[in-house]
């Protein structure tokens, strides 16, 4: 056999049974399950919760595991089963919520500076 060609076999066979190395895909079947588990009760399509997940709970750290917070790449890994369970789009948004609630800690944060400051120089 040419060099080449064994080459080219062997990277195919690379590709076959290292899918996720090789392709690069961002998140694991693993991750999927822990979302869906952890974050239950704030992605079910029937009875979950309208709030947003606590930034240290554990869906929060179930969906920060996932290599740049993919929740794309999680929704791709779903079955038919889990989306007549599971909202997608409550899914997709898992990680415009984290950033959303990390914005406004920031924003009340400077708020209550600010007011610290305002107050401060009010009373000299």
């Amino acid at each position: 056999m040419l060099p080449g060609k064994v080459s080219f076999l062997f990277l195919l066979m690379c590709a076959i049974i290292y899918p996720h190395t090789v392709i690069g895909i961002p998140c694991t079947k693993e991750q999927k399950d822990e979302i869906l588990n952890c974050c239950k009760s704030f992605i079910k399509i029937i009875g979950s919760s309208p709030s947003l997940p606590a930034q240290s709970g554990p869906c929060c750290e179930a969906v920060r595991k996932v290599k740049d917070m993919n929740m794309p790449c999680i929704v791709r890994l779903l079955k038919r089963k889990d989306r007549d369970v599971y909202s997608v789009e409550r899914i997709l948004h898992l990680e415009a919520s984290l950033i959303e609630e990390k914005c406004l800690i920031e924003i009340a944060s400077v708020f209550y500076e600010y007011a610290s400051i305002i107050q401060i120089s009010n009373r000299h």
